[in-house]
Protein backbone atom coordinates (compact mmCIF):
# COMPACT_ATOMS: atom_id res chain seq x y z
CA UNK A 1 0.00 0.00 0.00
CA UNK A 2 1.64 3.35 -1.15
CA UNK A 3 0.90 4.93 2.47
CA UNK A 4 2.19 2.12 4.63
CA UNK A 5 5.19 2.40 1.91
CA UNK A 6 5.92 5.65 2.55
CA UNK A 7 5.05 5.00 6.45
CA UNK A 8 8.12 2.65 6.47
CA UNK A 9 10.34 5.51 4.66
CA UNK A 10 9.32 8.11 7.08
CA UNK A 11 10.77 5.67 9.42
CA UNK A 12 13.66 4.69 8.31
CA UNK A 13 14.51 8.49 7.38
CA UNK A 14 13.42 9.59 10.96
CA UNK A 15 10.98 11.74 9.28
CA UNK A 16 7.91 13.01 10.61
CA UNK A 17 5.29 12.63 7.76
CA UNK A 18 1.60 13.79 7.24
CA UNK A 19 0.14 10.77 5.34
CA UNK A 20 -3.65 10.76 4.37
CA UNK A 21 -4.85 8.09 2.12
CA UNK A 22 -8.39 9.16 0.40
CA UNK A 23 -10.62 7.35 -1.53
CA UNK A 24 -11.58 8.41 -5.17
CA UNK A 25 -13.74 7.02 -7.66
CA UNK A 26 -11.15 7.12 -9.72
CA UNK A 27 -8.90 4.72 -7.75
CA UNK A 28 -6.31 5.44 -4.48
CA UNK A 29 -4.51 8.81 -4.28
CA UNK A 30 -1.93 8.87 -1.97
CA UNK A 31 -0.91 12.25 -0.20
CA UNK A 32 2.10 12.99 1.41
CA UNK A 33 3.07 16.44 2.73
CA UNK A 34 6.37 17.04 5.14
CA UNK A 35 6.38 19.08 7.84
CA UNK A 36 9.08 21.06 6.86
CA UNK A 37 10.49 22.43 3.67
CA UNK A 38 13.68 21.17 4.46
CA UNK A 39 12.74 17.76 4.08
CA UNK A 40 11.51 18.74 0.11
CA UNK A 41 14.57 16.39 -1.59
CA UNK A 42 13.11 13.27 0.48
CA UNK A 43 9.64 13.53 -0.32
CA UNK A 44 10.24 13.83 -4.11
CA UNK A 45 12.78 10.72 -4.19
CA UNK A 46 10.50 9.03 -2.31
CA UNK A 47 7.86 10.11 -4.86
CA UNK A 48 9.54 8.64 -7.59
CA UNK A 49 10.92 5.86 -5.93
CA UNK A 50 7.27 4.60 -5.52
CA UNK A 51 6.31 5.16 -8.90
CA UNK A 52 8.93 3.00 -10.18
CA UNK A 53 7.65 0.22 -7.75
CA UNK A 54 4.40 0.55 -8.74
CA UNK A 55 4.83 1.33 -12.30
CA UNK A 56 2.97 4.38 -11.72
CA UNK A 57 3.15 8.02 -12.46
CA UNK A 58 4.10 11.07 -10.11
CA UNK A 59 2.32 14.43 -9.96
CA UNK A 60 4.60 16.75 -8.97
CA UNK A 61 2.33 19.44 -7.26
CA UNK A 62 4.41 22.14 -6.48
CA UNK A 63 6.82 25.93 -7.32
CA UNK A 64 9.45 27.70 -6.97
CA UNK A 65 12.85 26.94 -8.83
CA UNK A 66 14.23 24.92 -6.14
CA UNK A 67 11.12 22.15 -6.29
CA UNK A 68 11.67 22.58 -10.08
CA UNK A 69 15.67 21.66 -9.59
CA UNK A 70 14.42 19.01 -7.03
CA UNK A 71 11.95 17.08 -8.88
CA UNK A 72 14.78 17.45 -12.67
CA UNK A 73 16.94 15.24 -10.48
CA UNK A 74 15.05 12.59 -9.63
CA UNK A 75 13.10 12.71 -13.83
CA UNK A 76 17.02 12.11 -15.01
CA UNK A 77 17.68 9.06 -12.00
CA UNK A 78 14.04 7.88 -12.83
CA UNK A 79 13.95 6.92 -16.27
CA UNK A 80 10.47 5.65 -17.73
CA UNK A 81 8.41 7.34 -14.85
CA UNK A 82 5.77 9.39 -15.90
CA UNK A 83 5.36 12.99 -14.51
CA UNK A 84 2.65 15.30 -14.43
CA UNK A 85 4.13 19.28 -12.97
CA UNK A 86 1.22 20.82 -11.78
CA UNK A 87 0.80 24.01 -10.97
CA UNK A 88 -1.42 24.64 -7.71
CA UNK A 89 -4.55 26.07 -9.34
CA UNK A 90 -4.74 23.19 -11.57
CA UNK A 91 -4.17 20.53 -9.27
CA UNK A 92 -7.22 20.04 -7.54
CA UNK A 93 -9.71 19.73 -10.71
CA UNK A 94 -6.90 17.68 -12.38
CA UNK A 95 -6.60 14.95 -9.83
CA UNK A 96 -10.78 14.23 -9.66
CA UNK A 97 -10.72 14.18 -13.40
CA UNK A 98 -7.83 11.20 -13.80
CA UNK A 99 -8.21 7.99 -13.66
CA UNK A 100 -4.53 6.84 -12.88
CA UNK A 101 -2.67 6.54 -9.54
CA UNK A 102 -0.66 9.94 -8.49
CA UNK A 103 1.68 10.39 -5.79
CA UNK A 104 0.93 13.95 -5.15
CA UNK A 105 3.63 15.67 -3.66
CA UNK A 106 2.94 19.30 -1.72
CA UNK A 107 5.78 21.24 -1.12
CA UNK A 108 4.88 22.72 2.45
CA UNK A 109 2.70 22.35 5.15
CA UNK A 110 0.86 25.11 4.18
CA UNK A 111 0.43 24.04 0.66
CA UNK A 112 -1.75 20.98 1.43
CA UNK A 113 -4.77 23.37 1.20
CA UNK A 114 -5.01 22.81 -2.52
CA UNK A 115 -6.57 19.37 -1.74
CA UNK A 116 -8.41 20.80 1.28
CA UNK A 117 -11.90 19.30 -0.59
CA UNK A 118 -10.38 15.95 -0.17
CA UNK A 119 -8.22 15.44 3.19
CA UNK A 120 -7.92 17.19 5.96
CA UNK A 121 -5.19 20.51 5.44
CA UNK A 122 -2.42 20.98 7.04
CA UNK A 123 -3.09 24.66 8.70
CA UNK A 124 -6.57 23.85 9.63
CA UNK A 125 -5.55 22.53 13.21
CA UNK A 126 -6.22 23.72 16.29
CA UNK A 127 -2.72 22.58 17.44
CA UNK A 128 -1.02 24.64 14.90
CA UNK A 129 -3.16 27.79 15.17
CA UNK A 130 -2.10 27.66 19.55
CA UNK A 131 1.78 27.08 18.25
CA UNK A 132 1.10 29.92 15.44
CA UNK A 133 -0.27 32.19 18.31
CA UNK A 134 3.84 32.32 20.27
CA UNK A 135 4.30 35.00 17.69
CA UNK A 136 1.51 37.03 19.04
CA UNK A 137 3.11 36.39 22.56
CA UNK A 138 6.40 37.56 21.48
CA UNK A 139 4.85 40.45 19.64
CA UNK A 140 3.28 41.95 22.97
CA UNK A 141 6.69 41.43 25.13
CA UNK A 142 8.79 43.20 22.88
CA UNK A 143 6.53 45.66 21.45
CA UNK A 144 3.71 46.03 24.06
CA UNK A 145 2.96 49.38 22.69
CA UNK A 146 2.10 47.97 19.48
CA UNK A 147 -1.29 49.33 18.12
CA UNK A 148 -2.09 47.86 14.59
CA UNK A 149 -0.20 44.47 13.77
CA UNK A 150 -0.34 43.23 10.24
CA UNK A 151 -0.29 38.96 9.55
CA UNK A 152 0.46 37.07 6.20
CA UNK A 153 -2.72 34.84 5.73
CA UNK A 154 -2.41 31.91 3.08
CA UNK A 155 -4.16 28.95 4.44
CA UNK A 156 -4.81 31.00 7.68
CA UNK A 157 -2.68 29.22 10.38
CA UNK A 158 -0.81 32.51 11.29
CA UNK A 159 -3.15 34.58 11.35
CA UNK A 160 -5.50 32.90 13.03
CA UNK A 161 -2.63 32.06 15.91
CA UNK A 162 -1.23 35.66 16.16
CA UNK A 163 -5.00 36.97 16.07
CA UNK A 164 -5.92 34.75 18.98
CA UNK A 165 -3.13 35.47 21.82
CA UNK A 166 -3.17 39.47 20.99
CA UNK A 167 -7.18 39.65 21.19
CA UNK A 168 -7.05 37.80 24.11
CA UNK A 169 -4.43 39.85 25.86
CA UNK A 170 -5.01 43.33 23.93
CA UNK A 171 -8.49 42.97 22.12
CA UNK A 172 -7.21 46.92 21.45
CA UNK A 173 -4.96 45.65 18.88
CA UNK A 174 -6.36 46.13 15.03
CA UNK A 175 -5.34 42.82 13.53
CA UNK A 176 -4.95 42.88 9.58
CA UNK A 177 -4.68 39.93 7.13
CA UNK A 178 -2.80 40.65 3.81
CA UNK A 179 -2.98 38.16 0.97
CA UNK A 180 -1.62 38.75 -2.64
CA UNK A 181 -4.25 40.13 -5.54
CA UNK A 182 -3.90 37.07 -7.34
CA UNK A 183 -5.20 34.51 -4.07
CA UNK A 184 -7.95 36.25 -2.56
CA UNK A 185 -9.64 33.14 -1.29
CA UNK A 186 -10.00 34.36 2.44
CA UNK A 187 -11.78 37.93 1.31
CA UNK A 188 -13.48 35.56 -1.06
CA UNK A 189 -14.43 33.46 1.69
CA UNK A 190 -15.62 35.88 4.46
CA UNK A 191 -17.33 37.67 1.74
CA UNK A 192 -19.27 34.06 1.29
CA UNK A 193 -19.88 33.68 4.78
CA UNK A 194 -17.96 30.35 4.92
CA UNK A 195 -14.43 29.04 3.41
CA UNK A 196 -14.65 28.93 -0.17
CA UNK A 197 -12.10 27.44 -2.92
CA UNK A 198 -11.18 29.74 -5.70
CA UNK A 199 -10.61 28.89 -9.32
CA UNK A 200 -6.73 30.42 -9.80
CA UNK A 201 -4.18 31.11 -8.07
CA UNK A 202 -1.02 33.62 -9.02
CA UNK A 203 1.48 36.13 -7.48
CA UNK A 204 5.02 36.00 -6.36
CA UNK A 205 4.18 35.80 -2.98
CA UNK A 206 3.87 32.27 -3.50
CA UNK A 207 4.16 31.22 0.43
CA UNK A 208 0.10 32.56 0.45
CA UNK A 209 -0.82 30.38 -2.91
CA UNK A 210 -4.03 28.57 -1.19
CA UNK A 211 -6.72 27.89 -3.12
CA UNK A 212 -8.92 27.56 0.47
CA UNK A 213 -9.00 28.58 3.23
CA UNK A 214 -9.63 25.72 6.31
CA UNK A 215 -12.83 25.85 8.33
CA UNK A 216 -10.79 26.10 11.76
CA UNK A 217 -8.85 28.89 10.28
CA UNK A 218 -11.28 30.58 8.40
CA UNK A 219 -13.60 30.78 11.83
CA UNK A 220 -11.01 32.07 13.62
CA UNK A 221 -10.04 34.81 10.88
CA UNK A 222 -13.73 35.63 10.93
CA UNK A 223 -14.04 36.18 14.72
CA UNK A 224 -10.40 37.57 15.28
CA UNK A 225 -9.41 39.39 12.48
CA UNK A 226 -10.25 43.00 11.74
CA UNK A 227 -9.70 43.37 8.37
CA UNK A 228 -8.29 41.31 5.46
CA UNK A 229 -6.25 43.44 3.52
CA UNK A 230 -5.47 42.90 -0.61
CA UNK A 231 -1.92 43.45 -2.14
CA UNK A 232 -0.76 43.36 -5.73
CA UNK A 233 2.20 42.22 -6.64
CA UNK A 234 4.01 45.26 -7.55
CA UNK A 235 3.35 46.35 -3.93
CA UNK A 236 5.47 43.11 -2.53
CA UNK A 237 7.80 43.73 -4.88
CA UNK A 238 8.72 47.19 -3.45
CA UNK A 239 8.42 46.42 -0.01
CA UNK A 240 10.51 43.40 -0.69
CA UNK A 241 13.21 46.23 -1.47
CA UNK A 242 12.02 48.43 1.19
CA UNK A 243 13.13 45.57 3.65
CA UNK A 244 16.70 45.29 1.81
CA UNK A 245 17.48 48.90 1.64
CA UNK A 246 16.30 50.18 5.18
CA UNK A 247 16.28 46.85 7.46
CA UNK A 248 19.20 45.04 5.16
CA UNK A 249 17.33 41.91 5.67
CA UNK A 250 16.17 39.53 2.93
CA UNK A 251 12.65 38.74 2.93
CA UNK A 252 10.41 36.71 0.93
CA UNK A 253 7.62 37.99 -0.87
CA UNK A 254 5.00 36.07 1.16
CA UNK A 255 6.76 37.56 4.05
CA UNK A 256 7.21 41.55 2.77
CA UNK A 257 3.47 41.43 1.63
CA UNK A 258 2.59 42.62 5.09
CA UNK A 259 4.99 45.62 4.90
CA UNK A 260 3.50 46.02 1.73
CA UNK A 261 0.39 46.43 3.33
CA UNK A 262 1.49 48.35 6.40
CA UNK A 263 3.41 50.89 3.78
CA UNK A 264 -0.08 51.52 2.27
CA UNK A 265 -1.89 51.84 4.86
CA UNK A 266 0.36 53.77 7.57
CA UNK A 267 2.70 56.38 6.11
CA UNK A 268 5.32 57.98 8.32
CA UNK A 269 2.80 60.35 9.86
CA UNK A 270 0.52 58.35 10.86
CA UNK A 271 -0.65 57.70 14.76
CA UNK A 272 0.36 54.58 16.63
CA UNK A 273 2.57 51.82 16.49
CA UNK A 274 2.20 49.00 13.01
CA UNK A 275 4.00 45.83 13.44
CA UNK A 276 4.50 43.98 10.26
CA UNK A 277 5.01 39.86 10.82
CA UNK A 278 7.99 39.20 8.06
CA UNK A 279 7.01 35.26 7.97
CA UNK A 280 10.61 34.33 6.57
CA UNK A 281 13.58 34.84 3.52
CA UNK A 282 12.63 31.56 1.36
CA UNK A 283 13.39 33.46 -1.30
CA UNK A 284 16.11 32.40 -4.20
CA UNK A 285 19.02 34.43 -5.57
CA UNK A 286 17.65 34.81 -8.90
CA UNK A 287 14.29 35.72 -7.22
CA UNK A 288 15.83 38.13 -5.43
CA UNK A 289 17.74 39.77 -7.73
CA UNK A 290 15.08 40.11 -10.30
CA UNK A 291 13.07 41.78 -7.73
CA UNK A 292 15.59 43.82 -6.00
CA UNK A 293 16.88 45.22 -9.82
CA UNK A 294 13.00 46.58 -10.21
Amino acid sequence: MAAQALDDASRELDLTWRIQRVRLPAGDLAIVSPLDDQYEPFVVARAFDLARERRGRVAAVGQGEAWDAFVEFEVDRHPGVEVDRLPLSKALPRLMETAEEFCVVVTQLGHAELISDLAATGNDDARIVAGQGTVGLEILEQAPEVTTLYVPAGGGGLASGVAAAVKALRPDVKVIGVEPAGAPKMTRSLEAGHPVTIDQIGSIADGLLTLRPGDVTFAHVRSLVDEIVIVDDDEIADAVRVIARDAKLVAEPSGAATVAAARRMAPPDSQGTHVAVVSGGNVSLETLARILAG
